[in-house]
């Protein structure tokens, strides 16, 4: 346990100056729509979505308009404010019914150490909605870019 801190003690603080550590850069920054713009644009979506014409028997474009609700649902457009109230709201329930959230904080600073190199994938094991929420939760305590969360969208997926 000694590799392990409660994060819950004495608390993550939601006004800390919140600087992420980013997990993929890019050459220049791509806002949620331009990033949308982007993923709809590339090859491999393209052949997905032409698979998927196919295999379900409808037209590109009515794949293509279910892709682009997708990627719209996912959005990637992060709110500090919404950000910064979902932790309090987390940080009081929390407290109310656990004893902590205990993290791997060496393998958490392996990781931020890394970031920037290659994509990453949380692959949470979704027994729950909680455990994302409480991924992102841990993500900006140890100053990681907010995933983007892509739960139960979609045949595509």
């Amino acid at each position: 346990m000694e590799d392990f801190e409660d994060i819950l003690r004495p608390g993550p603080s939601m006004i800390k100056v919140w600087n992420p550590a980013v997990v993929q850069k890019f050459d220049k920054y791509l806002n949620p729509q331009s990033l949308q713009d982007f993923v709809l644009k590339s090859e491999k979506v393209h052949k997905l979505i032409e698979f998927y014409s196919k295999k379900l028997y409808k037209p590109k474009k009515v794949i293509y308009n279910e892709v682009k609700e997708i990627l719209a649902e996912i959005g990637l457009d992060r709110s500090e404010m919404v950000i910064r109230c979902c932790g309090v709201l987390i940080t009081a329930m929390a407290k109310r019914i656990t004893k902590g959230i205990f993290i791997n904080k060496t393998h958490i600073e392996r990781i931020k150490r890394q970031l920037g190199r290659s994509p990453v994938l949380y692959l949470p094991s979704h027994r729950s909605y909680l455990d994302f929420i409480l991924m992102s939760y841990c993500c900006f305590h140890y100053d990681i870019e907010i995933p983007g969360i892509a739960a139960g969208m979609g045949e595509c997926f």
